[in-house]
C-alpha cells in the first residue's frame, strides 16, 4: 500500500460555545445544523493548507444553541498537483475533521448534562470559502 501524498497534520477545537435555555426540558429536541467550511492555503507555502469547518446548531425550540469551531493541518508532498491538493483541501479534509467534530461535540453535550447530539454523515463538497 502506498502512502498518501495528502497529510492529516493534526487538529484543534478553536471554540466551543453552548448555551441551554433554563426553559429546556429533558426531552427529544430537532435540531439545525448548519455548516460553514474555510480552506486556507499559505500563500509563501503552496503544499500547506488550513480547513476550518464553523458548525452552528440550534435546537427547533432555541432552548439550546451551539457553535463549535475545528481547525485542521494539512499538507501535500511536493509531488502532488496543485490542483488535486486544492480538492483534496475541498473534499477529504472535511471529511477527516467531521468525525473528530463529532466526538468532541457528543462528549460535551453529554457532561452538559443533555442527550448527546450527533452531527449526521454531511456532504460538505459544495460549500466553501477559499483564501489562497
Amino acid at each position: 500500500m502506498e502512502k498518501s501524498k495528502f497529510e492529516f497534520l493534526g487538529f484543534r477545537i478553536s471554540k466551543f460555545d453552548i448555551i441551554i435555555n433554563d426553559d429546556y426540558l429533558l426531552k427529544e429536541e430537532t435540531y439545525l445544523i448548519n455548516v460553514d467550511k474555510n480552506i486556507k492555503i499559505d500563500k509563501n507555502d503552496k503544499t500547506f493548507a488550513e480547513i476550518s469547518l464553523n458548525i452552528m446548531i440550534s435546537s427547533e425550540s432555541k432552548n439550546i444553541q451551539i457553535n463549535l469551531l475545528i481547525k485542521g493541518a494539512f499538507k501535500s508532498i511536493s509531488t502532488m498537483d496543485e490542483e488535486l491538493f486544492n480538492r483534496m483541501c475541498e473534499i477529504n479534509a472535511p471529511a477527516v475533521l467531521l468525525p473528530y467534530a463529532r466526538a468532541y461535540l457528543s462528549s460535551c453535550t453529554v457532561l452538559a448534562g443533555i442527550p448527546p447530539i450527533n452531527i449526521p454523515l454531511m456532504n460538505l463538497s459544495r460549500q466553501t470559502n477559499t483564501d489562497k
